[in-house]
């Protein structure tokens, strides 16, 4: 279709804001991705990938109690989310551990580092993949 075909048949829809139950559903407040690092990889962190790790993401709170995580299996689908959960907002660092039990237990094989991505939600909670340093859709080049 031409884009002047287009524009002689499209009608602009108007831009509303979320509702607050929206807004609480949705949680537009976190983030698309966060947690990316070349510098280790979902199977194997030794002691100063961890030492990196804390350091970088201790500090980085997620306003979020409870998110689903879905890990990336061995033919690069997803497999089924699993629900973490924390007493307070969880930090990066604490998510990121807990992805690389759960994508350890999923695939074994070596990733070119981490990363997590916003899939949306899932029974009513934030979802993210667990990525590489490279998201899988081919969005982020570097």
């Amino acid at each position: 279709m031409s884009i002047d075909l287009f524009k002689s048949k499209s009608k602009l829809i108007g831009h509303q804001e979320l509702t607050e139950k929206e807004s609480q559903y949705f949680r537009p407040d976190l983030p698309m991705r966060f947690g990316r690092t070349q510098k280790v990889n979902w199977n194997s962190f030794d002691s100063h990938g961890i030492d990196y790790l804390k350091s970088e993401f201790a500090n980085r709170i997620i306003n979020a109690d409870k998110i689903v995580l879905v890990p990336f299996g061995r033919k690069g689908g997803y497999s089924k989310g699993v629900i973490i959960e924390s007493r307070s907002d969880l930090t990066e660092f604490e998510i990121i551990l807990r992805a690389k039990e759960i994508q350890e237990s999923i695939n074994d094989q070596v990733s070119t580092g981490v990363g997590l991505y916003r899939l949306g939600f899932e029974k009513g909670l934030p979802r993210y993949s667990i990525g590489e340093y490279l998201d899988r859709a081919g969005i982020m080049k570097k």
